[in-house]
């Protein structure tokens, strides 16, 4: 599950940054090529909501590096950006939505920071609850 939101946000940021930006999943200690954007997931947390349904919360930050010998206004310009770019993404057959999303700048390094949550199903029980059943009713004067 986790795979394929990290898949939607790749998807999102190439449609709207194409080949000119790098874009990477995995930590790269070096050689990273700028400007490039790297997906981190912080954590994930589900709760349930009435069995079997689960409500099912993950957090990212995208990284962004900027090659611009003005780094901040790159990275700014960019930030406010992705604000509208990762608020939707594909997933699956649909959509979706990002959450609490928010940005810092530190190090000369956009941190762009945002949820999605999903509600998800565990159909552990396969047996049919719902059997036929047949009344006989009389009406008494």
């Amino acid at each position: 599950m986790i795979n394929k939101i990290i898949s939607g946000i790749s998807n999102k940021l190439f449609e709207n940054y194409g080949s000119k930006t790098e874009i990477y999943t995995e930590s790269v200690v070096q050689n990273m090529a700028e400007p490039c954007f790297l997906i981190n997931h912080i954590e994930s947390d589900m709760d349930m909501i009435i069995n079997p349904r689960y409500y099912f919360n993950s957090r990212f930050d995208i990284l962004y590096f900027s090659n611009e010998f003005d780094k901040y206004n790159d990275c700014m310009t960019v930030g406010c950006a992705l604000f509208s770019v990762l608020e939707y993404i594909p997933f699956d057959n649909g959509v979706i939505r990002g959450t609490n999303m928010r940005m810092t700048f530190n190090d000369d390094i956009l941190h762009f920071y945002v949820d999605y949550n999903l509600i998800v199903s565990n159909n552990l029980d396969t047996v049919d609850k719902m059997q036929e059943i047949e009344i006989t009713q009389e009406v008494i004067n």
